[in-house]
């Protein structure tokens, strides 16, 4: 793990990587303001895909219930 954190350090930042000098209450809720973020995309992605596999189940009974 020591060196993971080594090689992450070596490459610097980037989009998903930002060094802090300090933690801080202000860095500590930077992260977790991200950190829900990220969750509400993957839980709005995961509604859609769910959406889309869903459809032809709901219009095949949608259809059952008209008859």
């Amino acid at each position: 793990m020591i060196h993971d954190i080594r090689e992450l350090m070596r490459k610097g930042e980037s989009e998903n990587i930002e060094y802090k000098e300090k933690l801080d209450r202000e860095t500590i809720e930077t992260a977790v303001a991200f950190a829900n973020i990220k969750r509400n995309i993957e839980t709005e992605y995961i509604k859609e895909v769910n959406d889309v596999i869903k459809a032809p189940q709901r219009r095949q009974t949608e259809g059952r219930n008209e008859n």
